[in-house]
C-alpha cells in the first residue's frame, strides 16, 4: 500500500514539473521581452521591410531615444545601412559624439562600434579609412589603455577588415605598436598577442601576418616586452 502511494506521488510531481515546464519558459520569454523592448522594437521591422523604409525607420528610433541604451542600439543598426545612404548614419555618429563627449565609457563604445564595423557591400569605403581617421579624434588617447582597446582592439579583431589582402590593417597594426611601445611597452605587447594565434588562419594570410611579425621584429628601437612576445609568437614556424 506505502509503495503504491509513493508511486502514486512519484508521478503526481512529475507531472506537476512537466506542467511547469511550459509556465516557466513563458515567464522567461516575457521578462526577455520585457527588459529587451528596445532590441525588439528596433531590430525586428528591419527584417521585414525594405533598405530605404530601414533607414528611416533607424533614424526615428535614434532621434526618439529616451536614454543612451536606445540610442546605441538605433546607431548600431544605422553602422549597417548602405553607402549611398551613410549620410544618416555620419549624422547619427557625430549627435553621439557630441552628446557623450563628457562619458568617455560611451565614447569608447562609440569607438568600437565603427572599428568593429563590416562593410556590406564590396565597394563600400573599408573600415581601415575610418579607423585612421578617429586616430586623429581629440578623444582618442594613445597612451589611454581603454580607448586604444575599444579602438584598435576592435579593429584588429574584425576579421573581415583587418586582414584584407592589401595588407593594410598589418601596416596599421605596426605602426601603432612601435608608437604605443614607446610611451606604454605593456600595452604594445598585448597588441602583438592579438596575432599570436596566426598559425590557424588559412594560406595566403598565414603568410602574410608571419611577413608582418618578421618585418617588426627587425624594427630597432623595440622594447623587451614587445621583442619577448614577438619571438614567442613568431616561435619555431615563422617561416611557414
Amino acid at each position: 500500500m506505502k509503495k503504491d502511494i509513493k508511486i502514486y506521488y512519484s508521478k503526481k510531481r512529475a507531472v506537476a514539473v512537466l506542467l511547469a515546464i511550459p509556465v516557466l519558459c513563458g515567464l522567461m520569454f516575457w521578462v526577455f521581452y520585457h527588459f529587451n523592448a528596445n532590441l525588439w522594437s528596433y531590430g525586428s521591422p528591419l527584417i521585414h521591410i525594405g533598405e530605404a523604409q530601414a533607414v528611416a525607420l533607424a533614424v526615428r528610433s535614434y532621434n526618439a531615444a529616451q536614454d543612451m541604451t536606445a540610442r546605441f542600439v538605433a546607431l548600431s543598426a544605422l553602422m549597417r545601412v548602405p553607402d549611398a545612404q551613410f549620410a544618416a548614419c555620419e549624422h547619427a555618429l557625430d549627435d553621439f559624439r557630441a552628446r557623450y563627449a563628457g562619458e568617455p565609457a560611451l565614447l569608447d563604445k562609440w569607438f568600437a562600434l565603427q572599428a568593429g564595423a563590416w562593410r556590406w557591400q564590396e565597394n563600400a569605403r573599408p573600415v581601415y579609412h575610418r579607423v585612421r581617421e578617429l586616430l586623429e579624434d581629440t578623444a582618442y588617447v594613445r597612451t589611454n589603455p581603454n580607448k586604444v582597446y575599444a579602438l584598435l582592439g576592435a579593429f584588429f579583431r574584425n576579421g573581415a577588415e583587418f586582414h584584407r589582402e592589401d595588407g593594410r590593417g598589418y601596416d596599421l597594426w605596426a605602426d601603432e605598436v612601435r608608437a604605443i611601445d614607446a610611451d606604454n611597452p605593456q600595452l604594445a605587447a598585448r597588441l602583438v598577442r592579438l596575432l599570436e594565434n596566426w598559425r590557424k588562419f588559412p594560406q595566403p594570410v598565414r603568410a602574410r601576418i608571419c611577413q608582418r611579425l618578421a618585418q617588426l621584429n627587425d624594427a630597432p628601437g623595440l622594447s623587451r616586452n614587445v621583442r619577448e612576445i614577438l619571438a614567442a609568437t613568431q616561435g619555431e614556424g615563422a617561416g611557414q
